[in-house]
């Protein structure tokens, strides 16, 4: 959030829906902060080395890691986040 909207203080908008099936679970972000893809980020820092990753992108790598599928797309200045994880 803090990428997207620059200050503590600007105007965020954050929705987050769920849906529960019998196979799967999903859920979908959307914020309107500035366009953002968060799967085409790529640390340069060593994901072994927990000390040495700075603030922003370890939730990234974990939810990548835990998901099944997950997209990204930008609509209507809007940033859109699918995520999917088969039960």
């Amino acid at each position: 959030m803090n990428y997207a909207y620059g200050k503590p203080d600007s105007d965020m908008g954050l929705v987050i829906d769920f849906t529960a099936e019998e196979n799967y679970m999903a859920m979908c972000f959307k914020d309107t902060g500035i366009p953002f893809d968060p799967f085409s980020y790529e640390s340069e820092e060593d994901p072994n080395q927990a000390d040495a990753l700075s603030i922003g992108g370890r939730g990234i790598r974990i939810f990548t890691s835990i998901m099944d599928e997950y997209s990204y797309e930008r609509r209507e200045n809007v940033n859109i986040v699918y995520a999917k994880k088969y039960v």
